[in-house]
């Protein structure tokens, strides 16, 4: 695309988001060298391109959106979720660590008070929570759920993860 275009100067552009969302990765590599796309906004849709690219575990775009300037924290979705906190829950370790690597904060919760930790716990996936304590994540410190605080044993424990809970409990 041309940088004069029409369509790349809209504050989120909807064909940035059209090309994130079906995984076309050179347009999106060519929208981003255009340098007249505001790469965090989202407008009237409910989810940005970063976390379209982290739904669809496309780490190719995600890294290019990340390294074109995309917030690795920025929270968007129905549950206001970050980038990070949808890879931990579904388990896309890669994709965390491209997010952990610029910066994404572990610390960063949902509407629904739940870190990533948590969420990894709640699927049982233990290496993204392995990967999230090198990144400084604490298995300890409790959710800020507003239906009480638990720890990601707890989460673990309440959806039948027992092994996993077992060993999170030993972790500190």
């Amino acid at each position: 695309p041309n940088s004069k275009c029409s369509w790349c100067t809209y504050k989120s552009p909807p064909v940035l988001k059209y090309a994130v969302s079906v995984q076309n990765e050179d347009v999106v590599a060519a929208l981003l060298e255009a340098n007249n796309i505001d790469i965090n906004g989202y407008g009237d849709c409910l989810v940005s391109p970063l976390l379209d690219a982290v739904i669809k575990d496309n780490r190719i775009i995600v890294e290019l959106l990340l390294h074109n300037a995309a917030s690795p924290d920025m929270q968007s979705g129905g549950y206001d979720r970050t980038p990070l906190v949808e890879a931990a829950m579904n388990d896309c370790k890669e994709i965390c660590r491209l997010l952990l690597q610029y910066g994404a904060s572990h610390d960063a919760i949902d509407n629904k008070g739940m870190h990533s930790i948590y969420l990894a716990a709640q699927n049982n996936h233990r290496e993204v929570i392995e990967l999230l304590m090198q990144y400084g994540a604490d298995p300890q410190q409790p959710s800020v759920q507003s239906k009480g605080s638990f720890s990601a044993a707890r989460h673990a424990r309440n959806k039948g993860h027992v092994e996993l809970s077992n060993w999170l409990t030993t972790q500190r």
